[in-house]
């Protein structure tokens, strides 16, 4: 497969904040907090593969400042995009520290130029990842609005209850993120546009990495993070 290779170390294959339990019968032991970091941007293809995701090379994915799966480059390694997609995502965990859920600035941008099959809603799942919370919003064609969940460090939303109709872009160009929180109550921006606000109900804790899901190619650039006059960008 040339610059693919397949994890058969660790049967979890993904990074990530766990938390590892030693069990004796149904009686937990011990717990330990893992944090399994990357060495900057990892990009990985999941289904329709199993269980063993695959690993592309850096220097296939990054350049010029973005992260890229393109459908070229999935085309060169004779991955199929029909009738079942392959799922892309790009991760960066590593050690952070002075940013947590409850004050933070976390800007990026997304793309996805493929829109065939089952791509037609070019969805994009951005996660931020805290010690066992999480947030995750979603962006999809403004036509596919109605199939979004937002989830945010305890509170979950989704489209069929409340207007998400701001998270729908077309993200064949560029499209700008932004979430801003302040003492748990989270703006999202979606090409600098307000499009939304809630207030988080779980407590603060650690901000550890990030993550994003696209259904097929896709790609993101300009990430970063921000806590008063503390700043991460994610390369």
């Amino acid at each position: 497969m040339g610059g693919l290779r397949r994890n058969r170390k660790n049967r979890n294959y993904y990074p990530g904040y766990f938390r590892a339990k030693l069990m004796a019968g149904d009686v937990i032991l011990k717990e330990h907090d893992i944090q399994i970091t990357t060495d900057g941007w990892l990009s990985v293809l999941t289904a329709p593969w199993g269980e063993k995701p695959l690993y592309l090379r850096k220097d296939e994915t990054e350049k010029e400042g973005q992260v890229e799966v393109s459908k070229a480059l999935l085309e060169k390694y004779g991955i199929e995009l029909f009738p079942d997609l392959p799922e892309i995502r790009f991760y960066n965990q590593k050690d952070i520290s002075g940013f947590t859920t409850d004050n933070f600035e976390f800007e990026t941008e997304v793309k996805s130029g493929f829109s065939d099959g089952k791509a037609a809603c070019q969805r994009v799942d951005i996660y931020l990842q805290g010690k066992e919370d999480i947030l995750i919003l979603p962006i999809s064609r403004p036509e596919c609005v109605g199939e979004l969940f937002l989830a945010a460090f305890g509170l979950g939303v989704s489209s069929q209850t409340e207007d998400l109709s701001g998270f729908g872009s077309d993200l064949n160009d560029w499209v700008k993120v932004k979430v801003i929180c302040v003492n748990k109550q989270i703006s999202f921006y979606i090409n600098e546009k307000l499009d939304f606000e809630i207030e988080v109900p779980n407590n603060p804790v650690d901000i550890v990495g990030v993550q994003y899901r696209f259904e097929g190619p896709g790609a993101n650039r300009n990430t970063r993070l921000k806590s008063g006059e503390k700043e991460v960008s994610f390369d």
